[in-house]
């Protein structure tokens, strides 16, 4: 069984960090120029101040800086190149087993990497520029379905065209939403909800991608161009721009009449009365809403209903009120809307955070859009225009007209086609082509695109999808060669696998292996491989504290502990342990106890637990199994620092800590 030494783990986490780029003299013509002084030389080749403040500057993790700091570093990173410059030396990197591995994690790291880089990444960052800033915006839709007839389209075009002139010639934008605009909304009362077109104000990822790109790039007063979403052709005018206010946690207290007559009007104003006399009063929020709110979700919280963004579909006479309260504790006067009244209250806020602490957040939610997928479509589809691309229709047209659609896909996912047909060629993509026997096996394990009523259209969809993921595939076969920080990464990953290997038989597995190693370290460290005293504690745990208090009763009354828990074994599980010093578990609560005396019941990974202190065991030497890890642990420091000695020896290192640079 191998032992890793835990600290060149942490040594190995802070220096899996790739080689120092060479650096010599720069020769041109007759002109030499010389090189700045190097802070090591390692098997002849220099270490420059410029190559290690790099290294330094990835593996820093603290605000710690200090020269020693730094000396420190270049003594571990020089270690680190010693012990992959060993391990190539030995051969480790020609076992084909490494390359498997190599290979095996690059095959899971090379396509998120790549979709994170050119897709994720800058959708978060716009997602997160324009969570800033909300829009206001009101529209006008013509709904025209994505795969209508061109006529259909045309008409449906024309119409959301005629509409924009009449706009750009002054004509009342919302007066022309509520009489042309097909989204439904635009016909609700007055202050409702996309009443006249108007959306209210929202901030990105609340809209498809489309809409939300023209109402942010569209100046306050300006009308949009004609755009097109999945819901149909589209002109937004843009009311205003304000930054966009912190999420806020947030309280109401509702008061609905009971119904539509006069009295019940004035009811509801009484109750919303009465329930401001009591905030008035100092009576907690929770309290009156508890009491009072006819909001059966949020009354048993306190009136609680979370933490909510200014742009998150709060009815807007409710946002306005409680994004208007000036500090946390503050109380709204009632707000009216359609579900009756509303008395906000302000309990917190959370700002918008740093991008960085942001990201994961961010990067979820947009995992969750369709702008994600879209724009790893649209990432696909640009490599294969740089790359020069063709499907072979005619292929795809005979199919159509010898078999009807169910015959077709079941040929394409059954490998029923007639062999020379799998033998054509059906589509290519730079230097590469694809045979129908290869389209086929990609078919039978993708799902066919959305229906659009053309069987070939659907099977065309499937050859675009599918020369989507060739595009993808051939990008992540040559991202080495066109991303540094990948190829770096590759890099560090295999330089740390070879220093594991040489680590892993030179050290670890050696020193775990050495009994006579162990043994004589043992006999030369017997005198200092001792226990201190230390507190003997018997831990109980029971699904029931009742259990535990009867178990301890008994012991208290005089029956002995062992005795007790025999009989209760099938209701108690007990363990033995010793501590000498707090270590902040719940065990430091015995080292405040007596001899024989227990701690109150705690709950733990769904049980109760009652720790007795058993005693003190006085100090006393370790036996050699007791003892054994820890020799395993100075067996293995010894011998990494015979091999860094061997090794600094072997590859002529020289360091020169004095010319660090703070």
């Amino acid at each position: 069984m191998s032992m890793r030494h835990p600290r060149f783990l942490i040594l190995f986490a802070l220096l899996v960090l790739g080689g120092c780029r060479a650096s010599g003299p720069s020769v041109t013509g007759s002109s030499r120029i010389s090189a700045p002084e190097p802070v090591a030389v390692i098997n002849g080749e220099p270490l420059t101040q410029a190559d290690f403040e790099e290294q330094y500057a990835r593996a820093l993790s603290t605000g710690a800086d200090s020269i020693e700091d730094r000396s420190t570093f270049l003594d571990r990173y020089v270690n680190y190149r010693l012990k992959v410059l060993e391990a190539r030396r030995a051969g480790y990197a020609d076992i084909p087993e490494v390359e498997q591995e190599i290979q095996s994690y690059r095959s899971q790291l090379a396509r998120p990497y790549l979709v994170g880089q050119e897709v994720t990444d800058p959708l978060v960052r716009q997602l997160y520029e324009r969570r800033k800033e909300a829009v206001q915006a009101s529209h006008i839709l013509v709904s025209v379905d994505a795969k209508a007839p061109a006529e259909d389209t045309l008409r449906a075009w024309s119409r959301i065209t005629a509409l924009r002139d009449s706009a750009l010639s002054g004509a009342d934008f919302g007066q022309l939403a509520r009489q042309h605009s097909e989204d439904p909304s635009s016909k609700s009362a007055p202050g409702s909800p996309g009443a006249d077109g108007n959306l209210g104000y929202f901030g990105g990822g609340r809209m498809v991608q489309p809409f939300e790109d023209y109402a942010y790039d569209t100046p306050v007063g300006g009308i949009s161009p004609v755009f097109r979403t999945r819901f149909g052709y589209h002109i937004l005018k843009v009311e205003d721009r304000k930054p966009l206010p912190p999420a806020r946690e947030l309280a109401h207290i509702m008061i609905q009449p009971r119904g539509p007559s006069p009295v019940d009007s004035a009811d509801a104003l009484r109750r919303v009365n009465l329930a401001l006399e009591r905030l008035d009063s100092g009576e907690a929020f929770s309290s009156v809403a508890a009491d009072l709110s006819d909001d059966r979700n949020s009354a048993p919280n306190g009136g609680n209903i979370g933490l909510l963004g200014f742009d998150q579909g709060l009815p807007p006479a409710m946002r306005d009120s409680a994004f208007a309260l000036p500090a946390p504790g503050a109380y709204s006067g009632p707000a009216q809307t359609r579900f009756g009244y509303h008395i906000m209250s302000y309990i917190r806020e959370e700002p918008l955070r740093s991008l960085e602490d942001e990201y994961e957040t961010l990067k979820q939610q947009i995992s969750n859009l369709p702008r994600a997928q879209e724009a790893e479509t649209a990432f696909a589809r640009s490599l294969r225009t740089e790359l020069g691309d063709s499907i072979h229709t005619a292929i795809v047209d005979e199919w159509v007209d010898r078999m009807p659609g169910d015959s077709l896909y079941r040929a394409l996912i059954q490998g029923e086609l007639e062999e020379a047909d799998q033998r054509s060629i059906i589509a290519t993509l730079g230097d590469s082509t694809w045979t129908v026997s290869a389209f086929q096996d990609w078919f039978r394990s993708s799902r066919l695109p959305a229906a659009s009523g053309s069987v070939r259209d659907n099977v065309i969809a499937s050859l675009n999808n599918f020369l989507d993921e060739q595009a993808l595939a051939y990008e992540v076969a040559r991202l080495e060669d066109r991303n540094e920080d990948f190829r770096r990464t590759m890099a560090e990953f295999r330089d740390g696998i070879l220093l594991f290997r040489l680590m892993e038989d030179s050290v670890w597995s050696a020193a775990a292996s050495d009994s006579s190693g162990l043994r004589a370290l043992y006999d030369a460290q017997k005198d200092s491989l001792m226990f201190p005293d230390r507190v003997e504690v018997v831990s109980m745990s029971a699904a029931s504290d009742s259990v535990l208090f009867h178990a301890r009763d008994r012991i208290r009354g005089g029956e002995a502990a062992s005795e007790v828990f025999d009989d209760m074994r099938t209701r108690i599980r007990v363990d033995t342990t010793h501590i000498a010093v707090r270590s902040g578990s719940p065990f430091d609560d015995v080292l405040d106890l007596n001899e024989g005396e227990f701690t109150e019941p705690s709950r733990s990974n769904g049980r109760f637990i009652m720790l007795r202190h058993n005693g003190v065991q006085p100090a006393r030497h370790k036996t050699y199994e007791e003892a054994r890890s820890e020799l395993i642990n100075l067996h293995q420091a010894n011998l990494e620092a015979q091999l860094m000695d061997r090794l600094r020896k072997q590859y002529g290192v020289e360091t020169w800590p004095d010319r660090l640079r703070r």
